[in-house]
């Protein structure tokens, strides 16, 4: 164990979140169990760290959040109940990643989430209003990724949808 390591997981265990998330990605570079490194993750995530929050969401929605130390490589209701809380909460949390992936599951009806427009375009909203326009940038690939893959399932043709119009003019402003 490296000591930038152990500095870490020392500052983790007295609460410290982003300490707890850089410990993660250590213990991964120097071969932790999945076990030991996404507790690292959950205890930065319930310390409001939203960057750890999204990785959990990611995990989770692609069924790989361990269970007693064990990487599970299944979409269980499990796994996606607990992926879709930590993309609520960092959406919570005004996390405008995870605010704009939010707003696509609610226009869509994505992984569990109720379909609700009317929800969805006030998050999407309020997302472009406290957006830099660097997060605008990094964001709205997401954005139009979701729009994409949905309206080819459903064989329509991608025109833009109304977030975008709004992105472009701000972008442009």
């Amino acid at each position: 164990m490296t000591e930038k390591l152990q500095v870490c997981l020392s500052r983790a265990i007295r609460g410290d979140a982003k300490a707890a998330f850089v410990a993660s990605h250590l213990l991964a570079q120097e071969g932790g169990t999945p076990e030991m490194i996404q507790t690292q993750l959950r205890r930065s995530a319930e310390g409001g760290y939203t960057v750890a929050q999204k990785e959990l969401a990611v995990l989770g929605i692609f069924g790989r959040l361990n269970d007693s130390g064990k990487t599970k490589r299944c979409q269980s209701s499990d796994n996606l109940d607990q992926g879709m809380y930590w993309l609520a909460t960092a959406a919570e949390l005004k996390d405008v990643t995870a605010m704009a992936v939010m707003s696509k599951c609610y226009q869509y009806g994505l992984y569990g989430v109720k379909m609700n427009k009317k929800r969805a375009e006030s998050m999407m909203n309020e997302c472009i209003s406290i957006a830099t326009q660097d997060e605008l940038m990094n964001n709205i690939m997401v954005i139009a990724m979701f729009d994409c893959f949905e309206r080819q399932k459903a064989s329509e043709r991608v025109t833009p949808a109304f977030e975008y119009n709004d992105l472009l003019e701000r972008l442009a402003g």
